[in-house]
C-alpha cells in the first residue's frame, strides 16, 4: 500500500489491565479493508540499510486484531471458518446439524508448529432470521468439536484465524496464541476420526451425560509437557475436576458438616486431653510443640470428613455408567498415590528400593490416561475402537468387549483410604 492508499490512526491504549505499552490502531486501505486492534505492542526495533535509502523497522506483535471488509455475495447464507493448527484427518470430516453443515479437514502437522494444517466450517444452508444468534451458537458448537479433536489429536488444537461471512461483510479475527507441541500417543488414528466425530456433533445438541467441565479436563489431558511426572499429575487433574464439577456437596464428604463438627468437637476434646495426660512432665519446648499440634486440629480434622480421590472417582463412574473393565482398581489407586507423591516430595521413585521392586511410573500414566479417556468417550456416547497403549499400541473396543478385558475390574464399593494429599498449612 502507498501511503496514499491507508489511513491510519494510531493512540495509546489506556487499560490498566495492560503491564506492557498497548496501541490501539485502525486502518483503512482504499480497496475498503478494515483494520482495528487495540492491543497492538512494540517488541523492538531496528534498521534496514540500502544504498539508496536508511529505514527504522519497527517489530510488532498483537494478542487480537480484526480485518473487515464487504462481503461479495450480500445474500448468500452465513458461514464461519476457523483455521486450525495441530488438527489431521484424513478423508475429510462432513456432518450435518440445525445449523447447516459442519466440515473439519487438515494434513499432517509439519515440523513448524504455527504453520495452519487445517481448517473448520460451520456453513448455513439457508437464510437465518437472526445472525448474531446463528453465529454465537456456531461458534459454542465448534468449541464442543475442538474439545472433543483435541482429546482426539492428544494436543490443544488452536486457531489463530476465524473468518466470517454474514450481514454484507467479511470478518476476519486473528488471535496471538502459544505453540501448540505435537504428541505421538493420539486417542484416534487420523484416518478414523469420522466416528468420534459424529459423536462430538450428535452430543452437543443431544447430549447422553449433562456434564460439566469436560472442556477443562481435556484441556489438563492435552497440555503440552515433557516428563512424565507431570503428564501423570494434569491427567489425575482432569479427574479430579470432573469430579469436583459433577459431584454435589454431599459427595464429597462422608457426614453433613453440622454432624461432623459436632463430632470433631469431641474428638479435638479427647486428643487434647489425652496430651495433656501422656505428656504432663515433658519440657517446655515439648509442650509448646503439643500446644502447636493441637492448634492444627480444626482445620487437620476435616481431612477426615473429606472422600479420597479414589471413592469419588468410581462414585462418578458408576453414576455415567462409564465401563472400567479390564482396568484395576487397585492399580488406580496406586496411581493416585504416585501423583501425591510427586506433587508433595517432588519425586516418584524411592531412592533405596530397587527399580524392578517398585511399578514404572509411565504404567500409572498409561492406566491413568485409560480411565480419563472412558471418562470422556462415555459423556459424548462414543461407540468404536479407540488407540491404547497399555501393552503396546493396539486399536480397543467401547465400551470394551470380553477380549479386551484384563484380570483386574473396577468396583464401586472400596474401603475408605487416605489416598488424598492432607490439606497443606
Amino acid at each position: 500500500m502507498t501511503r496514499e492508499a491507508l489511513d491510519l490512526r494510531a493512540e495509546r491504549s489506556n487499560r490498566k489491565s495492560n503491564k506492557a505499552a498497548t496501541y490501539k490502531v485502525s486502518a483503512e486501505s482504499a480497496g475498503g479493508i478494515r483494520f482495528d486492534s487495540d492491543g497492538i505492542m512494540l517488541k523492538g526495533y531496528g534498521r534496514k540499510i540500502t544504498q539508496t535509502s536508511a529505514h527504522v523497522t519497527f517489530k510488532f506483535a498483537y494478542t487480537k486484531a480484526t480485518f473487515t471488509r464487504a462481503k461479495d455475495d450480500i445474500n448468500a447464507p452465513p458461514a464461519i471458518r476457523w483455521n486450525l493448527r495441530g488438527f489431521e484427518a484424513f478423508p475429510a470430516l462432513r456432518g450435518e446439524c440445525v445449523l447447516g453443515k459442519v466440515g473439519l479437514q487438515g494434513n499432517y502437522p509439519e515440523k513448524r508448529p504455527d504453520r495452519v494444517t487445517g481448517v473448520a466450517t460451520i456453513i448455513a444452508e439457508a437464510p437465518v432470521v437472526d445472525t448474531s444468534i446463528w453465529l454465537a451458537d456456531a461458534q459454542r458448537l465448534f468449541q464442543h468439536m475442538r474439545d472433543v479433536m483435541s482429546l482426539a489429536m492428544s494436543r490443544q488444537i488452536d486457531y489463530p484465524t476465524r473468518d466470517t461471512w454474514a450481514d454484507g461483510k467479511w470478518e476476519r479475527v486473528a488471535y496471538s496464541q502459544t505453540r501448540s507441541r505435537r504428541t505421538y500417543q493420539h486417542v484416534f488414528h487420523p484416518m478414523q476420526i469420522q466416528p468420534v466425530f459424529d459423536a462430538a456433533l450428535a452430543s452437543y445438541f443431544d447430549p447422553p451425560i449433562l456434564a460439566k467441565g469436560l472442556n477443562y479436563a481435556i484441556e489438563w489431558l492435552t497440555l503440552p509437557v515433557t516428563y512424565s511426572e507431570m503428564r501423570l499429575t494434569n491427567a489425575i487433574t482432569a479427574l479430579e475436576h470432573l469430579t469436583g464439577a459433577n459431584l454435589g456437596p454431599a459427595d464429597h464428604v462422608f457426614l453433613p458438616e453440622k454432624a461432623f463438627e459436632k463430632f470433631a468437637k469431641r474428638l479435638r476434646r479427647l486428643a487434647a486431653d489425652d496430651l495433656a495426660a501422656t505428656f504432663a512432665d515433658v519440657d517446655a519446648a515439648q509442650t509448646a510443640s503439643i500446644d502447636a499440634m493441637c492448634a492444627t486440629f480444626p482445620a487437620k480434622m476435616q481431612d477426615l470428613n473429606r472422600r479420597p480421590l479414589f471413592d469419588r472417582i468410581m462414585m462418578l463412574a458408576d453414576r455415567w455408567c462409564v465401563p472400567l473393565d479390564g482396568l484395576d482398581a487397585e492399580a488406580l489407586r496406586a496411581a493416585i498415590t504416585a501423583r501425591n507423591r510427586v506433587v508433595h516430595r517432588g519425586y516418584y521413585y524411592e531412592p533405596e528400593r530397587g527399580s524392578r521392586e517398585q511399578v514404572d511410573l509411565w504404567d500409572h500414566l498409561l492406566l491413568v490416561r485409560e480411565v480419563a479417556i472412558r471418562f470422556a468417550l462415555t459423556v459424548i456416547g462414543y461407540h468404536g475402537t479407540y488407540l491404547s497403549f497399555r501393552g503396546g499400541q493396539h486399536d480397543v473396543a467401547f465400551p470394551p468387549t470380553p477380549k479386551d478385558q484384563g484380570a483386574g475390574t473396577s468396583s464401586s464399593r472400596h474401603e475408605a483410604t487416605s489416598d488424598d494429599p492432607p490439606e497443606q498449612a
